[in-house]
């Protein structure tokens, strides 16, 4: 049984996005685009990413993964004593509750996709070009103001990952019959574990 963690509402009025948002989406759209189309994440959308690659990348996106709380931990730190402070104090400590429950699904994933689960007993050192993305993001919620490291992790990282996670669902079964596969991807368990539902 999977036990999912539970969050008070917050409530958000929704508005539509003021100029300076859309020319912010604008700049950035070709460098998000340059993540979700990238080989790793392309072949892994079609179904053609060899399983060992998959598991390689499984392995070692996940200390980005276990680290996240301690990312937002860093941001904590930096909220002002105010109104509004103490609401973004209250979205970060239950998005800290859920990524910490992610961060145990995904090593479940890994390991269903037959990484070896010792090998999660270890220090996992990604190679420098996957490991770039942990430095940054150490860094800019270390140094950075509250709005960049909130910039940095809830939109830089959790933006591409929603666009190729979505995508990826709808292949992911492919895998399933690969050798050492042993997890069956349910729809529930890919909607909590990635915030993305299956098209209809």
């Amino acid at each position: 049984m999977v036990i999912y963690p539970t969050m008070t509402a917050i409530n958000i009025s929704l508005t539509s996005n003021p100029p300076w948002v859309e020319n912010f989406l604008e700049a950035v759209a070709p460098h998000e685009e340059r993540i979700v189309e990238s080989r790793f994440f392309s072949e892994m959308a079609s179904g053609q990413l060899p399983i060992e690659v998959f598991r390689f990348g499984l392995k070692n996106f996940y200390p980005l993964i276990e680290a996240f709380p301690k990312f937002m931990d860093l941001c904590l730190a930096k909220i002002p004593d105010s109104d509004e402070g103490r609401l973004a104090e209250k979205w970060l400590k239950q998005n800290l509750r859920v990524e910490r429950q992610h961060a145990r699904w995904f090593r479940d994933w890994a390991i269903g996709f037959g990484v070896p689960a010792h090998e999660f007993e270890a220090e996992i050192t990604p190679p420098p070009p996957i490991d770039a993305i942990n430095n940054f993001l150490w860094r800019i919620c270390t140094y950075g103001t509250l709005v960049e490291a909130i910039a940095g992790l809830n939109y830089a990282i959790e933006g591409p990952t929603g666009i190729w996670a979505s995508r990826v669902y709808k292949k992911i079964k492919k895998f399933e019959d690969r050798d050492g596969v042993g997890m069956v991807v349910s729809d529930s368990w890919w909607k909590f574990v990635f915030g993305v539902a299956p098209d209809p």
